[in-house]
Order: structure tokens, then C-alpha cells, then sequence
């Protein structure tokens, strides 16, 4: 059983077991850092930067490197749906050949055991480099020096290190929710032995997020207005975080929603190819690229408050170097997670181009060129990470600034840096897309091969 799901993971193509491994390595790699820093006490002995060094901002810490797992999640679920359509059809057809439904589901699942394990040891590595690269030590390890005074940027701790069993575990969980991921991949398809056969198309998403949305607004314009209201709602700050993480909850149920009407209005306003091909994608399967572009608006959202809180920290005179280099910190955080989330759409958009790849090669025998085929790849980006991230940003600027970003008295400062996260955030969105569409183009280039339309 083993060397049949070796060999059908060799059958499969290279790109979705590598990314699979590089994915498990990276969240092998930071959930063995987050362990590490759980592992501290009260007073450590190394210097380390102050959101590490002091207990009442390591939990804080942990739990931005812990989101920083989520985009990752995304593009590991994004990958193992790569070629589902051949592996359920190699898979049928051992069914045939005696297979049970159940040791085809191990087969299934052994696929994604390989490259989940062998990524997830990697991550031990990775742990390792991290260790080396930003370990603490008795003399603060990486610093920057500053005028006179020099400060400690480490973030990885070198004083304590994670058990066995705390690694084994570590590789244990991450191994197994790549394999649990990869069976929920696959359960959308029915296994009977003569065929594969696919359930129906689900209906268009609802927008009951966007309704949610509409009246947290709603909400926040008396408490934005009236003090007496805002003191009332967010005097203790269960009321602030309670609005945040109902205003999260509610964006990332909009995303597919928001992904079928952006494919719905560009579908009916299509001039070019290109433009069309791609809204047809999100209109007959917007989830997908929905869950994506949720994550690139909660991007928005966190640059936005970001924005509103470096301009409040500039504005009052008070920009040392703890908060310069911490909104440093969730600067990279940003973009790193906007080019994962970026990654995993234009993943998803390779995906569906290679289970359509005869009907993409026969646009191409009739005259489409191989150059609109890819251009798609983007569109299909743009129209959800660019919209996406706008309003992310204009509503994470208004959730925590309310009307105080224009208020004459705070200076200019607050609306400038504010502005420029509105502005700067859509095109760091494209950008990240059309960068993620050309690491990903040349399996887009292969899918018009007019050696898909043999049919023996």
C-alpha cells in the first residue's frame, strides 16, 4: 500500500507535494517558535526585543505569529486541490481494479502524508536558522544601534528550547492536519468504482456578512459622534474587541460573496478575453477565491487601524524606536501575508485552468492566445484582492479612528499615513497578484499544450 501511494504521488506532478513541504516546513517553523516563547519565564535569561522580553506583550506576540499561520492553512488547502480531478479518476480506476473504498481513501491520504512529514522535519531545520538567524543571548544577539543606544531586535529565544515531546508533537499535528486537509479536499467527490462523479453545483453565496458589515457601521457612527455613546460602549475594551472580532468574522463570510458579484459585474462588462474568462471563474466558483480574498481584507483591515495608530503615535511626538520598529514588524507581517494570500489565488486559478485544460486548449486551437490564458490568471486576481483590500482598509481606518482621523486638533499626521494605507494597500494587492500569476506561469503555459485534445 505504501509503494502504490508512492507511486501515485510521483504520478502526480511535482508542484503539489513541494508545496505542500514547504508549506508544513513554515508553520512547522513557527509554531515551534510560538512554543518557544510560551516556554519563557517571567524574567529570561537573554535579551530579547521588548515584545518578546516582557510577559505582558508575549502574549500579543504570540498570537500575531500564530495569524501568521492562517495564510499558510489557506495555501496548503489551495494546493492539495491541485489536480483533484486526475487523482479521483486514478483512484476510480483502482477501484475497479479490486481497490475498497476505504484503502482508496488511505491511498488518497498517503499522497498527502509524504510530502506533510517530509515538510514538517524540515521545519525542525527551519526552527534551527531561525534560532541562529534571530536568537536572543546574554548580549541581546541582533540589535541596531540607534544615535546612542543600541537595542536588541531579536525575537527567536535561545535560553529555552522546545522538549522532544514537544517536537514530535509539533511535527505530529502539523503532519496530520495537512493529511485531515487533504481528505476534505477530496469530499466533494464520490467514490463509486465505475467513474467519478461530482455533486451539484452549490448555490451563490449570500450576503449576510455584507448586511453584518452595513450595521457595524451603522453602529459606529452615533459612538464616532456622540462621546457620551463611545465611552458607554468601549470603557472597559471588552466592547473594542467584541466590534473587531464580530467585524472580522463578518468580512471573511463576505469574501465569497463579495468574489461571485465582482465576477457577476465584470462578466456582464467584459470587453476582452482575458477579463472574461476570469469572471466566469468566480461566478461558477467563488469560494475558493472568496476565502482568499477575505484574508487579503483582513490585511486591509489590519493596515488600515495600523495606519490610524502610527498616525496617532507621530502626531502626539512619541515615535521611539519600540514603536517604530514594532509597526516595522506587522509592516513585513502585511506583505508577507499578502503574498501568500495573493500565492493562493493565483494556486486556486492554476488549479482550475488544469482541470479545464482540454477545453482551455481548444480556445487555444481556435485562435485565443496562450498570452490571455495567463492575463486571466490576473484578472481573476484583481477583481478580488484589489476590492477586497480597499474596503479592508477603509473600514480597519474607520473601526479604529472613527472620525478622529479628520479632526483638525490631532494634525495632520493621523489622515496623511491613513491616506496612504487606502492608497498603498490596493497596490501592494496587485502587485502581490501579479507576482504571485508569474511564479506560477509556467504551469498556466502548459495547460494550452494541444496534446491535451488527444483522446487516446
Amino acid at each position: 500500500m505504501t509503494t502504490l501511494a508512492l507511486v501515485l504521488l510521483r504520478r502526480g506532478g511535482r508542484l503539489r507535494p513541494v508545496v505542500v513541504a514547504a508549506t508544513t516546513a513554515v508553520v512547522t517553523s513557527l509554531v515551534l517558535v510560538v512554543v518557544a516563547v510560551l516556554m519563557l519565564p517571567a524574567d529570561p535569561d537573554e535579551l530579547l526585543f521588548n515584545v518578546v522580553q516582557e510577559p505582558g506583550l508575549r502574549y500579543g506576540t504570540v498570537l500575531g505569529m500564530s495569524l501568521l499561520v492562517v495564510p499558510l492553512l489557506l495555501l496548503l488547502h489551495q494546493a492539495l486541490r491541485l489536480g483533484n480531478a486526475s487523482r479521483q479518476r486514478r483512484l476510480a480506476g483502482l477501484r475497479i481494479a479490486g481497490v475498497t473504498a476505504r484503502e482508496a481513501r488511505l491511498l488518497g491520504a498517503g499522497e498527502v502524508a509524504v510530502p506533510a512529514l517530509v515538510g514538517s522535519l524540515l521545519g525542525i531545520v527551519g526552527f534551527g536558522v531561525l534560532r541562529s538567524v534571530l536568537g536572543g543571548g546574554a548580549d541581546g544577539g541582533p540589535s541596531l544601534v540607534v544615535g546612542d543606544y543600541g537595542y536588541s531586535v531579536a525575537l527567536v529565544p535561545t535560553s529555552v528550547t522546545p522538549t522532544w515531546w514537544m517536537v514530535t508533537s509539533v511535527v505530529a499535528g502539523v503532519t496530520a492536519l495537512g493529511v485531515l486537509l487533504g481528505l476534505r479536499t477530496g469530499s466533494g467527490v464520490s467514490d463509486p468504482p465505475h467513474g467519478v462523479s461530482r455533486r451539484s453545483a452549490a448555490r451563490a453565496p449570500r450576503p449576510w456578512g455584507a448586511c453584518v458589515l452595513v450595521a457595524l457601521v451603522l453602529l459606529t457612527v452615533p459612538a464616532a459622534v456622540v462621546p457620551p455613546v463611545a465611552y458607554a460602549l468601549f470603557v472597559d475594551g471588552f466592547g473594542t474587541l467584541a466590534l473587531v472580532a464580530v467585524t472580522v468574522l463578518a468580512f471573511v463570510s463576505t469574501g465569497p460573496w463579495a468574489a461571485h458579484l465582482a465576477g457577476r459585474v465584470a462578466q456582464d462588462r467584459a470587453s476582452t478575453v482575458p477579463v472574461l474568462l476570469a469572471a466566469r471563474r468566480l461566478v461558477v466558483d467563488p469560494r475558493p477565491a472568496g476565502r482568499a480574498g477575505a484574508a487579503v481584507g483582513g490585511v486591509g483591515l489590519v493596515a488600515g487601524g495600523v495606519g490610524v495608530l502610527l498616525g496617532d503615535v507621530v502626531g502626539s511626538g512619541g515615535a521611539d524606536f519600540f514603536f517604530v520598529f514594532s509597526y516595522v514588524l506587522v509592516a513585513l507581517g502585511l506583505l508577507v501575508t499578502l503574498l501568500l494570500v495573493s500565492l493562493t489565488l493565483a494556486v486556486h486559478s492554476v488549479e482550475t485552468l488544469t482541470d479545464r485544460r482540454r477545453s482551455m486548449a481548444s480556445l487555444h486551437a481556435l485562435g485565443v492566445p496562450a498570452t490571455d490564458v495567463r492575463r486571466s490568471q490576473q484578472w481573476e486576481g484583481y477583481l478580488v484582492a484589489v476590492p477586497m483590500s480597499l474596503v479592508g482598509t477603509l473600514l480597519g481606518a474607520w473601526t479604529v479612528g472613527g472620525t478622529a482621523v479628520v479632526d483638525p486638533a490631532a494634525g495632520p499626521a493621523p489622515l496623511v499615513l491613513t491616506l496612504a494605507c487606502v492608497v498603498l494597500t490596493p497596490v501592494l494587492a496587485a502587485c502581490a497578484v501579479r507576482l504571485a500569476v508569474a511564479l506560477t506561469g509556467p504551469v498556466a503555459r502548459r495547460v494550452v499544450d494541444p496534446e491535451h485534445l488527444r483522446t487516446a
